[in-house]
């Protein structure tokens, strides 16, 4: 019954601590750090590119139909999505040049 209740609030507090401590890292005030934004804009196509090579990791490609067509899925998947990310932000000026 202890350990449930230790096990909750060690979860708690780490949620907690993850939720508050980039406020308390990056101030409003201070500029982010360039290695910050650069994480930013590089792990997000990292972790894709990551699950799709984990999905598929069991393909056989000597067999034909099968083979080809769980890779094309993903192709076209990843094709729809960085056409979505280029043809989707015609403002391309700020002030919302962030949203694109």
């Amino acid at each position: 019954e202890t350990q449930k209740f230790i096990t909750i609030a060690v979860v708690v507090l780490a949620t907690v601590a993850t939720r508050f401590l980039p406020y308390l890292l990056f101030p409003a005030g201070k500029p982010i750090p360039g290695t910050v934004v650069y994480l930013g804009k590089v792990l997000g196509p990292a972790v894709f590119g990551l699950l799709v090579v984990y999905c598929l990791r069991n393909i056989s490609f000597a067999t034909r139909p099968a083979g080809f067509r769980r890779l094309f899925q993903p192709l076209l998947l990843s094709s729809f999505i960085s056409g979505r990310k280029i043809w989707s932000c015609p403002w391309r000026a700020e002030p919302y040049a962030a949203y694109c």
